[in-house]
């Protein structure tokens, strides 16, 4: 059964869609996000399938995410991440997983996922993701974040890529998680300086988003 949200929503806030088979966990993190003031639940959800029609019949270009509790490497959690995939980037996801795989974190960033999340997790922390991830930011535990950075170096010098010494310590900061603002600010140079350069570094990568070059430092080392 899925529920959907009621009258007077802000329709300014960002629309979450829940799946989760977990009715404690889905009453916890609905709880959560209504009181958040920068993301509102849409829809919750049991099984994906059931979200089917739902996400198919959205075709703008405004900012949704999925809140998707399954590992990405599973049978289930692999058709739904796929499925989001071939609707053209609608949605950002955020993945609630039970252990951080080789297999689930390849599959999750092959899929363009955003957030990841280790479960057991508050709800509080689910919430964080959501608005992180809504930012167009990569969210994840810190040791994986620490994991990834580390290969930056490796990486830049692998694809012979010709990025600059400052791009290349702007992708490490932003593989950790770091927002425009908050990169600007501990380089000491404006947000519009910081935002040139992530153009350039996706131009000069290849890619389209920060979850793509976290995609492309796993995928440069075989994960």
């Amino acid at each position: 059964m899925a529920e959907a949200k009621g009258k007077g929503a802000d329709t300014k806030a960002v629309p979450v869609w829940l799946i989760t088979p977990d009715r404690q966990l889905r009453t916890e993190i609905t709880g959560h996000i209504r009181r958040a003031h920068d993301c509102r639940i849409e829809g919750v959800y049991g099984r994906w399938q059931c979200a089917m029609p739902v996400f198919a019949s959205l075709d703008d270009e405004k900012t949704k995410v999925v809140v998707l509790d399954e590992d990405p490497g599973s049978r289930n959690g692999n058709g739904c991440l796929s499925f989001l995939k071939s609707l053209g980037g609608v949605f950002s996801t955020v993945v609630l997983m039970n252990e951080p795989t080789d297999n689930n974190l390849a599959s999750a960033l092959a899929h363009g996922v955003s957030g990841f999340i280790v479960k057991p997790a508050a709800a509080d922390e689910i919430v964080v993701a959501v608005e992180a991830v809504a930012r167009g930011e990569v969210w994840m535990k810190r040791q994986i974040l620490d994991r990834i950075a580390s290969l930056v170096p490796h990486v830049m010098m692998e694809k012979s890529s010709g990025l600059t010494a400052r791009e290349q310590e702007i992708v490490s900061l932003a593989i950790e998680g770091q927002s425009t603002k908050m990169i600007a600010d501990k380089l000491n140079i404006s947000y519009y300086t910081v935002d040139t350069h992530i153009k350039n570094i996706y131009q000069k990568l290849k890619v389209n988003n920060r979850s793509g070059l976290v995609s492309l430092v796993l995928q440069t080392r075989g994960w």
